[in-house]
């Protein structure tokens, strides 16, 4: 997740470097468009299909194993945050050891 990130805002500085360039070049009006046109294709729209595909990677870690039950588990960037491990399908990085049962499950089931 924090690739996706830095290579966005590495990509969002080359393009305000370009745009500067340019506000001299062109109309306020076109130099506005064109500006807003090469953020979101350059920038945005890659970082958007690089996170879905960062989701539908993990899908499956974050969904079927026993580190996602766990309070150490971070959803968002998919590690253990006790060891500082990325868990997978066949590795625990505790071995199920250090597994506490997260407090939101735990109010779900008294719910019930």
């Amino acid at each position: 997740m924090g690739t996706i990130i830095f290579w966005s805002l590495i990509r969002f500085v080359f393009v305000l470097i370009v745009c500067y360039y340019f506000y001299d070049k062109f109309t306020l009006a076109v130099w506005s468009i064109v500006s807003l046109f090469l953020i979101f294709s350059i920038v945005f729209f890659p970082a958007y299909l690089k996170y879905q595909n960062f989701i539908e990677e993990n899908k499956e870690i974050c969904e079927h194993t026993l580190c996602s039950s766990c309070r150490h588990f971070d959803k968002t960037s998919v590690h253990c945050l006790l060891y500082d491990e990325k868990p997978s399908l066949n590795y625990l990085p505790c071995n199920g050891k250090k597994w506490e049962l997260k407090m939101e499950l735990i109010d779900e089931t008294e719910s019930l």
